[in-house]
């Protein structure tokens, strides 16, 4: 793992994304076995809020994974835009089906928006897909600096989208309806996105921040307790949490937090020896878009198995837990087995394998053509 991107190693990068994915395999498993969002957590509410930071952490690294700014020559912007495309458009209508054969939305309309917009946690490559786009935009309109563009437009947009949700849940107006609209859309992300790839390009800055982790641990828990107050405040005005993730106060937590845990695993490794538990994690790093895609639906197979079984079953202690830990590594289990298949093609989209499908085929047809021709 000596392969470096932009200005941190794989290994942090890579850990990063094996902790986000874990966060939401447990946010998911406690929203299927309880209906509430805090009932199972040990810390309560701040234990829960906490996990409000693993989307982000996963737009972070992506906005930094886009390699628009290489001056590499065997970088190519098309074909790294239809790369992508295919890796991402064919796994999202698979997993699009697959959902809409086991959704619990009797509306026609409603299960047609979610086919085209993302079942449930497939909402995250919609949103992913719309973010490569406006990347993709701004690297042809304003070039070299299309980072900093879309940072600065970035903020103003979700800046003003939080100002605006903000507003709706103060003044009552909305029940949660906007709340989840907004989630499908580009704009409470797109601050996310771009800081990631902005500091890509300005590693200077992003070795500065890892640099002083005593002051981005102070920002950070600042600006979580910040956040905390905001939720207790809904109760005695409000009386509902219409609102969780798009909480004004918790803007800067969740793009602070996965910026502080880099700064940490990038210490932990500069003595040159890198913890066994950190190899682990980063070692599933690489599969966690496979696990992202299809833990949800191993999830509710098992608990639907489990509640045939016995009832009682997701009630009981330790549930929420050990439902995460199995379909988490059932999924990793599932995205191993069928890597470098057909299967894996489809379920996954691994691009590199059609390429190397047609680069094989190609090289063949050139020795079949010199066969002939001698």
């Amino acid at each position: 793992m000596t392969e470096r991107r932009g200005s941190l190693g794989l290994i942090a990068t890579d850990t990063l994304r094996t902790l986000a994915c874990a966060g939401v395999i447990l946010a998911h498993a406690n929203s299927w076995v309880y209906d509430s969002l805090t009932a199972w957590w040990p810390a309560g509410v701040p234990g829960a809020l906490v996990l409000t930071a693993a989307v982000p952490a996963f737009l972070l690294m992506s906005g930094f994974s886009v390699p628009f700014g290489e001056k590499s020559s065997s970088f190519v912007l098309a074909a790294w835009v239809k790369r992508k495309a295919r890796q991402l458009l064919l796994p999202f209508g698979v997993w699009s089906f697959i959902m809409f054969q086991v959704s619990y939305d009797e509306s026609p309309y409603g299960r047609l928006s979610a086919l085209l917009t993302g079942y449930n946690h497939l909402w995250f490559i919609a949103v992913l897909l719309q973010l490569l786009a406006i990347a993709y935009f701004f690297r042809r309109v304003t070039g070299p600096c299309w980072a900093a563009w879309m940072l600065a437009i970035g903020s103003i947009i979700s800046g003003a989208l939080y100002i605006w949700l903000e507003w709706l849940l103060w003044t009552g107006a909305d029940d949660g309806t906007y709340h989840s609209a907004a989630y499908k859309t580009f704009a409470p992300w797109l601050v996310f996105f771009a800081l990631g790839a902005w500091l890509r390009q300005k590693p200077s800055a992003l070795r500065w921040l890892l640099a002083h982790k005593g002051l981005l641990g102070v920002a950070l828990a600042l600006s979580f307790v910040a956040f905390v107050a905001e939720w207790y405040l809904q109760d005695p005005i409000l009386g509902t949490h219409p609102h969780r993730d798009f909480l004004g106060a918790g803007i800067a937590y969740r793009a602070l937090g996965p910026l502080f845990l880099l700064g940490v695993i990038v210490q932990v490794q500069k003595n040159g020896r890198v913890p066994r538990v950190i190899r682990i994690l980063a070692s599933g790093g690489r599969y966690t878009y496979g696990v992202y895609l299809s833990h949800y639906a191993i999830i509710l197979v098992y608990l639907t198995a489990a509640v045939r079984w016995n009832p009682d079953i997701p009630e009981m202690p330790g549930s929420v837990p050990l439902l995460a830990v199995s379909a988490g590594l059932s999924a990793l289990v599932l995205v191993r087995l069928v890597k470098g298949t057909a299967l894996g093609l489809v379920l996954f989209g691994e691009p590199y394998r059609i390429a190397a499908l047609w680069d094989r085929r190609a090289t063949r047809r050139h020795r079949v053509t010199e066969e002939k021709m001698t």
